[in-house]
């Protein structure tokens, strides 16, 4: 894994992060929530509605199988 310092944003350091091996050699699981979460945050924080973040995460590998849309709904806002 490799960390890339992308510059400051208010202050703060910002860092994202890639993995050297292509996509195909890796097994895709399951987000854990608090990632799916995030994600969650961040597409509402750009415009999308609860009901569109939802829509747009379902058909996502790793995603797509493991959550109905009520399960994800829930996962991602709560009741």
């Amino acid at each position: 894994m490799a960390f890339v310092y992308l510059g400051t944003s208010n202050g703060r350091p910002l860092f994202t992060f890639t993995n050297p091996n292509p996509m195909k050699e890796e097994a895709i699981h399951t987000p854990a929530r608090p990632y799916l979460r995030t994600i969650a945050k961040g597409l509402l924080q750009l415009g999308l509605s609860k009901e569109q973040t939802v829509a747009y995460l379902l058909p996502k590998k790793g995603i797509n199988g493991n959550f109905s849309i009520s399960s994800l709904y829930t996962c991602l806002f709560g009741k």
